[in-house]
């Protein structure tokens, strides 16, 4: 009997054992100077509020995956799109068009 419980215990160990990173989505908004990217966790939505000719673009992480330029990129403050990500957002930053650096990233 002991044996049996030894053997049982040493096969579910592994299923203890592989117990993989939380997976937390970004919830808010990122900015570069006025403009922004906003996620609520699985739409991203990013907003040129400069009427400067720049458009803005955003940049994040889906299930671990890279997307980038995710545009804004009408250079004005009117309008923006949304974009969903049904496998959550991981992180997220904002880039404005031929100025750099990027806003910093931010996780989840």
């Amino acid at each position: 009997m002991k044996k049996a419980l030894v053997v049982c215990m040493a096969a579910l160990l592994p299923v203890f054992l592989w117990s993989g990173t939380a997976h937390a989505n970004v919830i808010g908004s990122v900015y570069h100077g006025s403009d922004y990217s906003y996620s609520d966790g699985f739409w991203e939505s990013p907003r040129d509020q400069e009427a400067d000719g720049n458009g803005v673009y955003a940049n994040l992480y889906s299930d671990g995956v890279l997307h980038g330029f995710l545009w804004d990129g009408n250079g004005s403050t009117a309008g923006g799109n949304s974009y969903y990500f049904p496998g959550g957002i991981d992180g997220h930053r904002v880039c404005e068009d031929r100025k750099s650096p990027c806003s910093s990233w931010v996780w989840g």
